[in-house]
Formats: structure tokens, C-alpha cells, sequence
């Protein structure tokens, strides 16, 4: 068996420039520059937002350290308004409790009289005793219900409660004894005179 050597030199191959790899190349720079710009922009961003975060914190710790004095001119203001309108129910009670009374002498039917009168503002109700009698067609039961009806009907008189009433003779007429109690509206007793005036 023969072995044939070729013992002639061989042709060097000659450096040249590859476009594959340059291409490469230029997109590997392109994105590095990329990136490093990218990477710039985020801490540009990241350090505003830190500066605005910081700035953020500082006005809550100014105002943290404002609340009481907020806290304390509120409690200031609440009293305020308490005492001002102290000042204008006592500016208005006159006007209230008069319009109170006229508003009860209005629901009264003709043949009912009163006999004792009570008015309460810690609870706004008011309490009455009186006697109905027959006079001409007028039933003193039926009296009693019309004037349940008008307290019901009243702008300011609301809730009626008849809480007793007993028959009874005065002049040789019969009648009734009896109690009502009633809520009343502060409001709008005060405000009656003045909606008076303004027609």
C-alpha cells in the first residue's frame, strides 16, 4: 500500500474584512449606546423622583407638625358656633314661645278651654290640661279629636299624646277632662314670625 504526502507549502489565506462581523459589531455598539443612554434617562428619572418623594415627605412632617394647632382652632371654632347659636336662642326665644302660644290657641277647638299650660325646651314638648264641653253642636270627644287632628296638622306642633280623659259636669253641661302632650319644632316656632314679616 502506498501513502502519497504532499510536502508542498500550502497558500496563506489573506485577512480580510467581514461584513457579518462588522454588522455585528455595529449593532453591538448601537445597543451599548442604547442601553447607556436608557441607563442615564432611568437615573435621571429614579433621582427626581427621589427629590420629589423627599420634598413630599417634608411638607407632611410641616404638616404633621401643624395638626395640633389645626386641631386646636377647630375645638376654637365648634365653640364658637356653640355659643353663637346659645346667643341666637335666646335672641329668638321670645318670638318662639309666642308663636308656640298662638300656634296652640289656633288648633284649640271653641269649645275647649285650657287649664294649665306647660312647656318644656330641654325635651321641646309641650303639655296641657283642659275641659271640653257641649256648646251647640260641638261633642266634647268629637273636640277632642279635631284638636288631635289639628296638632297633626300643625307646622309646628307635631306627635299629640292624650294621656287621660275623664267626664265631668260644669254648669249642668257635660264635658271632659283631659291631658294632651306634644312634641313642638324650635325651628320652626322661631322662624313663623319672621316668615310673617317677609309676606
Amino acid at each position: 500500500m502506498t501513502i502519497k504526502v504532499d510536502l508542498l507549502p500550502t497558500e496563506r489565506k489573506k485577512f480580510g474584512f467581514d461584513p457579518v462581523l462588522g454588522f455585528l459589531l455595529v449593532i453591538v455598539l448601537i445597543f451599548t449606546a442604547g442601553f447607556w443612554f436608557y441607563g442615564n434617562t432611568l437615573s435621571t428619572t429614579i433621582e427626581s423622583k427621589k427629590a420629589a418623594v423627599l420634598d413630599k415627605e417634608n411638607k407632611i412632617k410641616e404638616m404633621e407638625s401643624k395638626m395640633p394647632i389645626i386641631e386646636e382652632l377647630k375645638k376654637k371654632n365648634a365653640e364658637l358656633e356653640q355659643q353663637i347659636k346659645a346667643v341666637k336662642e335666646l335672641v329668638y326665644d321670645p318670638i318662639r314661645y309666642a308663636n308656640l302660644l298662638e300656634e296652640v290657641s289656633a288648633v284649640l277647638p271653641q269649645n275647649v278651654w285650657i287649664s294649665n299650660l306647660n312647656i318644656e325646651p330641654a325635651s321641646t314638648s309641650v303639655s296641657f290640661s283642659a275641659t271640653a264641653i257641649t256648646t251647640g253642636k260641638n261633642r266634647p270627644l268629637e273636640s277632642i279629636a279635631l284638636l288631635m287632628k289639628n296638632i297633626q296638622g300643625s307646622k309646628i306642633l307635631t306627635t299629640p299624646t292624650l294621656s287621660s280623659a275623664n267626664q265631668t259636669k260644669i254648669n249642668n253641661l257635660t264635658g271632659y277632662t283631659f291631658q294632651i302632650e306634644a312634641k313642638y319644632n324650635p325651628e320652626a316656632a322661631a322662624g313663623l314670625q319672621a316668615s310673617k314679616e317677609g309676606e
